[in-house]
């Protein structure tokens, strides 16, 4: 329903306000464009390893704040 997709959008608004606004972009260039750590590296002009370990970063801190939200 579009009431549960704006609960989900807000959970996760939520959530990526948690991190910085690094991580953030690197999140949402990966999840929402797809694109390689290689590639996203090349749009923020940060090393490769750098993409990574944001990536990983955020992702330690928006999961479990989504698996809460969704009652996961």
């Amino acid at each position: 329903t579009e009431a549960a997709a704006q609960d989900l959008r807000h959970g996760l608004a939520e959530a990526l306000a948690q991190v910085s606004e690094t991580q953030r972009a690197v999140l949402m260039l990966r999840w929402t464009q797809g694109l390689s750590y290689e590639q996203i590296a090349a749009a923020l002009g940060i090393s490769v390893a750098s993409a990574q370990q944001h990536a990983s970063r955020a992702r330690r801190v928006v999961e479990p704040l989504l698996r809460r939200f969704l009652g996961e």
